[in-house]
């Protein structure tokens, strides 16, 4: 599960992950849906500081992996979270 992002962002990333959900930033942050998700993962960029830090202590307390995209581009976002799941599959 995905969460945060520019609208253009979402649009972008969508299409070359179709595997992974991403929350729309004005919707606010789903404990359930954070608790049921393999990881997390943040694009900081058009996300609140209330739902960042709730994002992060829910994560935190069901014990789910949280990672930030470090980059703008959604092609080297993609990227990026194709690396982690290709770590985490080995």
């Amino acid at each position: 599960v995905s969460f945060g992002g520019h609208p253009a962002w979402l649009n972008s990333i969508r299409a070359l992950l179709p595997d992974v959900r991403f929350i729309e930033p004005d919707h606010l942050p789903d404990e359930q849906l954070i608790r049921g998700a393999d990881a997390i993962w943040l694009q900081c960029n058009c996300m609140s500081h209330s739902d960042f830090y709730k994002i992060i202590r829910a994560s935190a307390n069901a014990n789910i992996p949280l990672h930030y995209f470090g980059f703008a581009s959604a092609e080297q976002c993609a990227r990026q979270l194709a690396g982690v799941e290709a770590d985490v599959k080995a």
